[in-house]
């Protein structure tokens, strides 16, 4: 059965659902859709955006940690909150802002749709990490004495700067990690929307033909 926004009186044979019913019902056919070159941006997409804005998260971290000389020291306590922290927010914020949205296309305005995974990316594959790496470094570097590092509560300013100073250093990187982030949540919101699109024209032929959806009426599109 296709989904179909709908006002006013419903067509006979038709089920009204409520917003988190008609997202449930599009994931149940997507999960069970057979061609997956239909449907791998939707299946993907979340994973794929986590694993990129951590891989991001990740290296930028590691710059910092390199710059501030700490070693093996701290590891657990900068890689947690700068490396798994954007890959659970990336994840939650795609699913609840984007994907949901592109299920049941209740935007009608891609654009919106993509700036909006655009964000998201950038935010959590680049702004989120360049910000806590280094307060993460700074306090392991205090501790361990690796660098010297103005303490942030009597001296705010000479640690801004100090910030300042590393980030400046890969400046470059920090760039090119934000507009790559940035275009690969665009990217891969465009795909969703255009797969989205093709498997509910897919099921609307299905029922025409009354062939299964997702699997033997390709050949008959």
């Amino acid at each position: 059965m296709a989904l179909r926004k709908q006002s006013g009186e419903l067509p006979e044979g038709s089920v009204r659902l409520s917003e988190s019913e008609a997202i449930l019902f599009q994931w149940k056919n997507i999960s069970s859709w057979e061609s997956l070159s239909d449907v791998w941006p939707l299946k993907y997409g979340i994973s794929i955006a986590a694993v990129s804005s951590s891989l991001s998260a990740w290296y930028i971290n590691r710059c910092y940690r390199s710059m501030l000389k700490l070693g093996a020291h701290g590891r657990l306590v900068s890689y947690l909150p700068t490396v798994v922290i954007p890959a659970i927010a990336t994840s939650i914020y795609h699913q609840e802002k984007v994907l949901s949205d592109v299920l049941i296309m209740k935007s009608e305005c891609p654009v919106c749709i993509q700036i909006r995974s655009s964000a998201i990316q950038a935010i959590f594959g680049g702004l989120y990490p360049a910000v806590l790496a280094p307060v993460a470094g700074f306090m392991i570097a205090t501790r361990h004495y690796t660098y010297d590092v103005p303490p942030i509560t009597e001296s705010p300013k000479e640690t801004f700067k100090l910030w300042l100073k590393l980030t400046r250093r890969i400046q470059g990187f920090l760039l090119a990690a934000v507009c790559s982030q940035a275009l690969l949540g665009a990217g891969l919101a465009f795909f969703q929307v255009k797969s989205i699109i093709k498997v509910n024209e897919k099921i609307l032929s299905a029922e025409k033909s009354s062939l299964p959806p997702g699997h033997t009426y390709d050949d008959k599109l």
